[in-house]
């Protein structure tokens, strides 16, 4: 139910962004001779130079040669989650008891390769 509700509520906001900038861009109208205003070059002009100047200190500010990236504060937060989650399963794993001991080795070798497969930045790296 979640799925229609967003889609309309995008299209609405689609709407509503559109008639905004219809009703502002209306008075920008072109000159006599058809082109557009010498004012709308000016400003396409202005808007390129800004996000050129952006990327370019972007560009500057990333790391170095073998210099590591700060980890994201929210991918920081998935560290201490998948220790909990790997004592959860553990945990699990040993209330299964010796009966289900194949099961158990399995489950346990797939946990350590997960675990292993889990770099320092909090993504998961491909098993190949």
């Amino acid at each position: 139910m979640n799925g229609p509700a967003f889609i309309v509520g995008w299209w609405i906001g689609l709407a509503v962004v559109g008639a905004i900038v219809l009703s502002v861009s209306s008075g920008a109208g072109a000159t006599d001779e058809g082109a557009p205003a010498t004012w709308v070059d000016v400003l396409k002009l202005v808007l390129g130079l800004l996000l050129l100047l952006v990327s370019l200190r972007q560009w500057r500010g990333r790391p170095h040669g073998s210099e590591e990236p700060p980890t994201p504060k929210w991918m920081g937060a998935l560290d201490g989650r998948i220790a909990e989650l790997e004592a959860d399963v553990r945990r699990r794993l040993e209330d299964l008891g010796a009966d289900t001991e194949a099961a158990r080795a399995v489950l346990e070798a797939r946990l350590q390769e997960l675990v292993r497969r889990f770099d320092a930045t909090g993504a998961l790296r491909s098993s190949s």
